[in-house]
């Protein structure tokens, strides 16, 4: 068993440095993913389209201003007259009679019958064109509340963008991170080879056992394993980068960029939260939200107001088989009688929408002022754990060098060599973790606050 165990790990320890010198077939930047996510990304292109979709709506509302121009026709032709109308069709007998006679007489010789038949069949044709004069202020509040959906539309789109970088920056530093925890991992595979010779020489001159070198291999089997999941997991944060920048995926990608050594303080990004949490997209968003409240309200208070259009028509008809042409202008007034009692009760229920919408705005620039600080916060936090953990790796590296040379001397124990190597390779992930963290926050509050 210990005889594969170590052919195992031997295996795992040759592929290991095989994949660590392989050279990455192309390197991606951190602006290259932004100006790629800009291009490709599903949310950015539907903001786009949603800013599209605004602007028509805007040149939709345009047109109200200007006439409605329609153009029909009709036509007809009926099995039986539509109408018929004869002598039989008279109430006054004595007349009735006196007609029954004289077409008797005479019907024949003029060629006319005594019913007359009409709308057998028949066309009409025209155009009539329409200028509404006055509607309530219906036509100015919608072309009104189509510039502020517009301008909504551009707000929306500005914040996608942002969120969408900021979540691109924080999936490209990931990769980062754990390609640098695996160089930190191979730095330590590396040792425990080193560790292993001396070993080896160790007990040839009878001052180490078998057993010291059991539990270095076990360790580096742990090295390995470690190795291994820090491969898959560099695999699927890349294939997420890729997904959500656009950029083509490939097993081969790596970062261009690595864990800056140097951080900018923080001290030179402070803002006031109150001023940041104004200048915040959000907050424009909400006051047009107001806006637009409010002018649904006055589109409301139109539908019961008068309404006046004027127009005119041309027309061409033939129904009773004959010609006619025809023009006429008219004007329209459309007075709600009865409306304004259930409307009354649609402008209060806006009107409570208006005061909606001013909560809403208030708890949420609360809530940013908060977001803020919390940011700030968050920032310094993450400077200061920077420090601890760059005096942490600091003293375990003081420590290795330390155990590593009583161990030469033969006054330090393998386990204790283990332990102080382990302490290292901890401390050099936390710092790598503690400055890609540093790094995030910073951007983080920069995009919300700057």
């Amino acid at each position: 068993m210990r005889k594969s165990a170590t052919i195992i790990f031997a295996l795992l320890l040759l592929c290991a440095p095989l994949r660590a010198q392989q050279a990455p077939v192309r390197a991606v930047s951190l602006q290259e993913c932004l100006d790629s996510a800009m291009l490709h990304n599903a949310a950015v292109v539907i903001s786009r389209l949603e800013q599209e979709q605004a602007h028509h709506t805007k040149m939709e509302a345009l047109t109200k201003y200007f006439p409605s121009l329609k153009a029909y026709s009709y036509g007809f032709s009926a099995v039986n007259p539509l109408l018929e109308w004869g002598i039989s069709d008279i109430d006054n007998a004595e007349l009735r009679e006196e007609l029954y006679n004289w077409f008797a007489d005479n019907g024949a010789y003029y060629g006319l019958d005594n019913t007359i038949s009409l709308f057998k069949r028949g066309i009409t044709a025209g155009v009539m064109a329409t200028q509404p004069i006055y509607a309530g202020g219906r036509i100015v509040n919608g072309n009104a509340l189509a510039a502020v959906g517009k301008k909504a539309a551009s707000i929306k789109s500005e914040i996608t963008v942002r969120d969408l970088l900021q979540s691109v920056q924080e999936n490209y530093w990931l990769v980062v991170s754990l390609r640098e925890k695996r160089n930190t991992v191979t730095e330590a595979i590396g040792l425990l080879d080193a560790i292993e010779h001396d070993l080896n020489l160790a007990i040839e001159a009878g001052l180490a056992t078998r057993s010291d070198i059991l539990k270095v291999k076990v360790r580096r089997g742990e090295m390995a394993s470690n190795l291994v999941k820090l491969d898959h997991g560099i695999t699927l944060a890349t294939m997420n980068l890729c997904r959500e920048s656009g950029v083509p995926y490939s097993a081969e990608l790596c970062p261009l960029d690595t864990v800056p050594h140097l951080l900018e303080s923080p001290d030179a990004y402070w803002t006031d939260p109150e001023e940041a949490t104004m200048r915040r997209p959000e907050a424009e968003l909400l006051d047009l939200s107001i806006k637009a409240e409010d002018l649904k309200r006055k589109m409301t208070i139109g539908e019961a107001l008068p309404q006046i259009a004027v127009g005119g028509s041309i027309s061409y008809a033939n129904i009773i088989d004959k010609n006619t042409a025809n023009a006429l202008a008219f004007a329209s007034v459309n007075i709600p009688i009865l409306d304004w009692w259930g409307a009354s009760h649609s402008i209060r229920k806006q009107s409570l929408e208006i005061e909606k919408a001013r909560v809403r705005r208030d708890d949420l620039l609360t809530q940013m002022r908060l977001q803020c600080s919390q940011s700030w916060d968050q920032l310094l936090q993450q400077w200061d754990l920077v420090d601890v953990a760059s005096l942490t790796v600091t003293d375990a590296e003081s420590n290795m060098d330390n155990v590593r040379q009583n161990f030469s001397a033969g006054l330090a124990t393998t386990t204790e060599l283990l332990e102080a190597q382990t302490l290292l390779v901890s401390a050099r992930e936390s710092l790598t973790s503690a400055r890609i963290d540093y790094i995030l926050a910073l951007q983080r509050y920069i995009s919300l606050c700057r």
